[in-house]
């Protein structure tokens, strides 16, 4: 299917009009889109599978598309963001044993790849969640098409599902919408995250909180 980039922003602009109302012509014309990213994804997971092993052999390394669905609730969600600029409906994430070995894939990649907008370290700057990793958005030199690549380590990849299991026993949508999506949770695992000694009230907020929702018990 050809197409152009005005398509695919007009595309998310009518998926914000119609929300739950979207044609087959438009669902047809956002699978096109998503599967275009297929190729270089997959070429891109192949370079980053060498460039890791160099420095850690064991780190996990992995790739996804994007749902369709979760591509459609992030354009509802954020209206100021054009559909074509939507840099991460491609991702790979790498999870080392610790943030020394992440550092040394971030320098290859910067070194390596056309780095677009921002690199997001959020390992220097945690989000109030308490969330630790680094975004980083490449070129895939060949197809100029972006994808987001997230640096992990296995502690804080750990926390991260952590949160995601919250949000399956609960209800929340903590990974989505973060902190303010449900602030005693949010403070949870903010103070789950911490690398600081926690006070005698903070801990007691923390057993207040497994009591009350019975949360050891619900993930065992």
């Amino acid at each position: 299917m050809q197409y152009t980039g005005g398509d695919i922003n007009r595309l998310g602009q009518k998926l914000r009009e119609e929300n739950s109302e979207i044609s087959n012509d438009d669902l047809n014309l956002l699978q096109a889109h998503r599967l275009s990213f297929t190729t270089p994804l997959f070429k891109t997971f192949k370079d980053l599978t060498t460039i890791k092993s160099k420095v850690q052999r064991t780190a996990i390394i992995a790739f996804r598309l994007k749902r369709i669905s979760t591509i459609i609730n992030k354009v509802t969600r954020r209206p100021e963001m054009n559909l074509n600029r939507m840099w991460d409906i491609a991702g790979i994430r790498i999870i080392f044993d610790d943030e020394r070995q992440l550092r040394r894939v971030l320098s290859e990649i910067e070194n390596q790849y056309e780095i677009r907008g921002t690199i997001r370290d959020y390992f220097r700057k945690p989000k109030e969640i308490g969330y630790r990793a680094v975004h980083i958005y490449i070129t895939e030199p060949i197809s100029k098409k972006v994808i987001e690549v997230q640096l992990r380590t296995k502690e804080s990849h750990n926390w991260a599902t952590l949160v995601e299991i919250t949000d399956v026993l609960y209800n929340t949508r903590l990974k989505e919408i973060g902190y303010q999506n449900n602030p005693d949770w949010g403070r949870f695992h903010s103070l789950v995250s911490t690398e600081k000694e926690l006070s005698k009230e903070e801990a007691n907020f923390l057993y207040k909180i497994l009591d009350k929702n019975d949360f050891i018990t619900r993930l065992a």
